[in-house]
């Protein structure tokens, strides 16, 4: 319940300021908990897009393992 009003306020953040890349970033690492990996990705990417100095995206461990195993063509679950 709470995770989902988390999301819930992430999406309208994202939709009220599109241009802001928290709630890109946010709303990336709730795709990746619910293992949408590819979503998660491109939220994740268009967040270091919008924000050349938001650190998260480039520092979470999280979006560093996505990042490098979809390089490899792999998923968190595998090989696509």
């Amino acid at each position: 319940m709470k995770l989902s009003r988390y999301l819930e306020t992430n999406q309208r953040m994202r939709e009220e300021d599109p241009a802001d890349p928290m709630p890109w970033y946010n709303e990336g690492l709730h795709l990746l908990n619910d293992g949408r990996d590819d979503e998660a990705i491109a939220f994740l990417e268009r967040a270091m897009v919008l924000g050349q100095r938001f650190l998260s995206p480039r520092c979470s461990r999280s979006a560093d393992r996505v990042f490098s195993l979809a390089s490899f063509g792999c998923t968190l679950r595998g090989v696509r």
